[in-house]
């Protein structure tokens, strides 16, 4: 007999296990107040329940009720709402062990720990705290996206931060298409590095968060600057200067000879002239200098005297030549090598001696009334600003 309490219009939820014989009966009646109300068993306060199945337990069987229902309440469980951790790992094998009971119940003692060990660890999982919600949310687009420097090879930007429901994580920037920089949450600034010179490229940059949301991509272009061509060398002086002209012999003695010439032209610039004495090098004078003294000669000797201009690119003239004998002498003992020295520098025609002597004789014309003086030489020296050359070779005096 088993009594059931209820108060009156609340509901209530009970289950029990029937015990009865094995007769066959196929059906048993709940009785309100533990008694057959008036009209037997169809009275209005019974409940009768009728065609059940018996299914007879034997003594010495195992009951295996209490761990199919809580089988049934742990296939409710939503395993991927919690984060991985010992009490989940607790409860997945706590739910094997006991589907392998269930497959084979012969103790049931170990059918009533298996159903009592899902429980704790059903329960268990249950307290801990379930995954949050999946982040879908993406990070806003950076902003105020600029070049701030470039070199042949490489680009710096800056931008402003983005902004994200849970956090930024990080920033991607591409060169073109290709990444080519990451850089961290609070880093706002990158360096773009190998690119070719003279190039414009498209730079884009992209927040990200943790859970891999990517925000929309900033753009901006850059140019790298053009690499920094050497200057071009200057062609190569191939024209060698002009051959000197009127060469001539203006000295001598027993050991030395003195010559003079008249200046070369080159398309840059004379630098020189070399001195040779029968075919042999013995020294050079620069190019303002358009004399020479040769020393160092035997007596009473003919000597081809040559002189070659040269201009800084190694370019040489054609040899000016002109025969010098010296004079009757005492032969030295030992032979001796010529050698050049060289003579006063000239400026065109005039002479050191001339200018000074042209000069004073000017002033001694001009104190004497003399008005026009004819001269030979041309008076084109620095120190006659005074003097107006006429065509036909006239010097004419301005007071």
């Amino acid at each position: 007999m088993i009594t059931l309490r209820q108060r009156q219009e609340q509901a209530s939820h009970h289950e029990f296990t029937v015990t009865g014989s094995e007769s066959g009966q196929t059906w048993f009646g709940i009785y309100a107040n533990g008694a057959k109300q008036p009209g037997g068993a169809y009275g209005q306060q019974d409940l009768i329940l009728d065609n059940l199945k018996i299914t007879p337990v034997k003594s010495g069987e195992v009951d295996t009720t209490k761990l199919e229902a809580e089988l049934n309440n742990a296939d409710k469980v939503v395993l991927d709402a919690f984060e991985d951790g010992k009490e989940k790992a607790a409860f997945e094998a706590a739910y094997a062990a006991a589907q392998k009971v269930l497959e084979n119940p012969t103790d049931q003692a170990a059918v009533d720990k298996a159903e009592k060990d899902l429980e704790d660890a059903r329960k268990a999982l249950l307290a801990t705290s379930p995954k949050p919600e999946e982040d879908k949310e993406a990070p806003t687009k950076p902003s105020d996206l600029k070049e701030t420097e470039t070199t042949t090879t490489t680009v710096k930007v800056e931008w402003k931060a983005s902004t994200d429901n849970v956090e930024v994580t990080g920033y991607n920037v591409y060169a073109d298409g290709k990444l080519a920089e990451t850089v961290k949450g609070d880093v706002l600034t990158a360096e773009l590095k190998d690119l070719k010179a003279g190039t414009e490229y498209t730079i884009e940059v992209e927040a990200f968060d943790a859970a891999g949301n990517k925000s929309e991509k900033a753009s901006v272009k850059a140019t790298t600057k053009e690499e920094q061509k050497p200057d071009p060398k200057p062609e190569e002086d191939k024209e060698a200067p002009t051959k000197p002209s009127d060469l001539k012999v203006t000295d001598k003695t027993d050991t030395t000879v003195k010559i003079e010439w008249k200046a070369s032209k080159d398309n840059v610039g004379v630098t020189g002239y070399e001195i040779f004495v029968n075919g042999k090098s013995i020294g050079t004078v620069k190019d303002d200098v358009l004399t020479a003294e040769i020393a160092k000669l035997t007596p009473k000797t003919e000597y081809t005297i040559e002189v070659v201009a040269y201009d800084a690119a190694g370019n040489k003239s054609a040899a000016a030549s002109v025969k010098a004998t010296t004079k009757e002498g005492k032969t030295p003992e030992t032979p001796t090598t010529p050698e050049v020295k060289p003579g006063t520098v000239q400026t065109g025609d005039a002479t050191p001696f001339a200018v000074p002597f042209m000069m004073m004789f000017i002033a001694v014309a001009m104190f004497a009334g003399v008005s026009v003086i004819r001269v030979k030489k041309s008076c084109t020296h620095r120190h006659l600003k005074k003097l107006k050359c006429r065509k036909k070779g006239a010097v004419a005096l301005s007071n």
